[in-house]
């Protein structure tokens, strides 16, 4: 789809102000930014200014990480105000090692800070629990497991009433945590990669539609992960199709959903060196477009290039082998040029 589409996406690109993405969101109530990369720091500081403008702009009172579900509960009660101290709040309630970028210490102290002086904007993550064959964080695999035991240890069976109904809905959001985690590494151990890898996409649509639950009618939510998880289409890996909580989440809330694309040019993340992406790749596509930093509303295409966006195109930025179709994955597209490690 190469010349059409530069030939339109030159035309049609804007610079990635708060002011002009705000005019792509609209009246949505759920904003899903993908980011193309782990631990590259300016799609986390990015994350960090929407977070902000959506807050103090648009009403939005959630936002949402790809870090575990049952972790979260310290950061949720922290950015409330209630106690701890924060190094090891960020240990202990941020999964997959995430806890170490600065990007994300930054975000917990901003929400803090927010919620002493206006209207509280709450924090969970929305992954499974336990980090999954991750190296790199502070609780492993039985964390959802040992938060259940440990609230029905506090429970005097005598005096059921003990219990708050908070902490009651979220050991019960533990135990569904370690259902997850168990079906996973079941799957995953007997090599079905793919369906481990949907039951994951699967638990992170149903934790967030908890979130939601919980925040009630008036919760608008930035939730802030991978463009794999988001992507509201299927797209191709080397171990097959796979199905992302993004395609759960259109049919869910339908308009009310608005997903960003990252696209990165070259760099380095957390994850290592980012080679720069091939002229081929969706990546390298966007950088031929002649611009270092820009959003790109796919939902305004031309009929010349709907078709085109509409197919699958291979990634880059670390993720080559992989495809996805732009026009069915995102409704718009936020493309830098080169990132570095956060």
């Amino acid at each position: 789809m190469s010349d059409s589409f530069i030939q339109w996406g030159r035309d049609a690109l804007v610079p990635d102000s708060l002011e002009r993405l705000g005019e792509m969101i609209g009246d949505a109530s759920v904003v899903a930014l993908s980011e193309a990369a782990h631990g590259a720091a300016e799609p986390l500081e990015f994350r960090n200014r929407v977070l902000r403008y959506l807050v103090e702009k648009k009403g939005f009172n959630t936002i949402a990480i790809e870090s575990g579900m049952v972790e979260s509960r310290l950061v949720h009660d922290y950015v409330r105000g209630r106690g701890g101290e924060l190094a090891s709040v960020l240990e202990q309630g941020i999964s997959w090692g995430f806890d170490r970028f600065p990007q994300n210490r930054d975000l917990i102290q901003w929400l803090r800070e927010h919620n002493t002086r206006s209207r509280p904007v709450n924090f969970y993550g929305f992954d499974v629990p336990g980090s999954p064959g991750s190296t790199e964080a502070k609780r492993g695999a039985d964390t959802a497991l040992m938060e259940v035991l440990r609230y029905l240890d506090r429970i005097d069976p005598r005096s059921p009433q003990v219990s708050s109904t908070e902490d009651y809905e979220w050991a019960v959001r533990a135990a569904v945590g370690a259902l997850q985690i168990d079906q996973w590494l079941r799957l995953f151990h007997a090599n079905s990669v793919t369906e481990a890898l949907d039951i994951r996409d699967r638990a992170q649509f149903d934790n967030l539609c908890w979130i939601v639950g919980r925040e009630g009618p008036g919760c608008k939510i930035l939730v802030h992960a991978s463009r794999f998880h988001l992507s509201t289409a299927t797209f191709s890996t080397p171990f097959g199709p796979q199905q992302p909580a993004g395609t759960y989440l259109r049919k869910h809330f339908g308009a009310k959903l608005v997903t960003i694309g990252n696209l990165i040019g070259r760099g380095e993340s957390h994850e290592g060196k980012i080679a720069p992406a091939a002229p081929d790749t969706l990546d390298g596509l966007a950088g031929s477009l002649g611009k270092t930093r820009f959003l790109l509303d796919l939902r305004a295409a031309a009929s010349t290039v709907t078709n085109r966006l509409a197919q699958e195109h291979p990634l880059g930025a670390g993720q080559e082998g992989c495809s996805l179709a732009p026009g069915r994955a995102f409704d718009v597209l936020w493309y830098i040029d080169a990132v570095s490690r956060a």
